[in-house]
């Protein structure tokens, strides 16, 4: 879901992302979410972005690591990523409103050219965001330069999206499941979306 009180990523302030050191220790991360034990390939990562403010607790203290992650969360994990300014720019997308949850960041983020909107001028926010869009908004958020190395070429990925996805590729940020297939229209886990982000912060 992409409301405010159900949301594992955090709305509040958080600090810079400098000085991220990896996931060379341990961040307990079983301390701060019921449903994570610490033992999962997942754990730490989610642990760091917790310490750094991205991410929080559902109302009953749990991350959900399975649900598909919506578009307006990544979008916010993405805008803390970046480090914008969450006043920069009103969102203007015909589908959210100022009031919502999201709306600054999104906002923020087109102004700076790292999300855009669909044809007819909607963001889709609280639609799970597909793992070729996510590729391409991390790529964007980085200012990496769009990549063409053969990563998974075997699959079909939509020309807008495949060198962010190559490009993710060459940096370590995103790798193949156990076929060693992106799969980019799926959607995105939570647990996924973490690890890309903190791969991202160690940058």
């Amino acid at each position: 879901s992409g409301g405010g009180g159900s949301s594992v990523v955090s709305s509040g302030k958080t600090g810079s992302s400098g000085g991220f050191s990896g996931v060379s220790t341990p961040t307990a991360a079983e301390k701060h979410f019921g449903d994570i034990s610490g033992s999962e390939w997942f754990a730490d990562y989610v642990g760091l972005l917790y310490k750094k403010g991205f991410v929080k607790g559902d109302e009953n203290g749990n991350f959900r690591p399975a649900d598909a992650i919506s578009r307006a969360e990544f979008a916010v994990m993405t805008f803390r990523l970046a480090g914008l300014d969450e006043n920069a720019a009103a969102c203007s997308f015909a589908d959210a409103s100022p009031e919502d949850w999201f709306a600054p960041y999104v906002g923020a983020l087109t102004a700076d050219g790292i999300v855009s909107g669909t044809d007819d001028g909607r963001f889709l926010p609280r639609e799970s965001i597909k793992r070729r869009d996510a590729a391409v908004m991390l790529c964007r958020a980085l200012g990496l330069q769009a990549a063409e190395n053969g990563s998974f070429d075997g699959e079909e990925i939509a020309d807008y999206a495949r060198g962010a996805v190559c490009a993710l590729a060459e940096k370590g940020i995103i790798s193949g499941d156990e076929n060693g297939l992106f799969r980019p229209n799926a959607p995105i886990t939570r647990a996924e979306a973490a690890v890309m982000v903190a791969k991202a912060l160690a940058l």
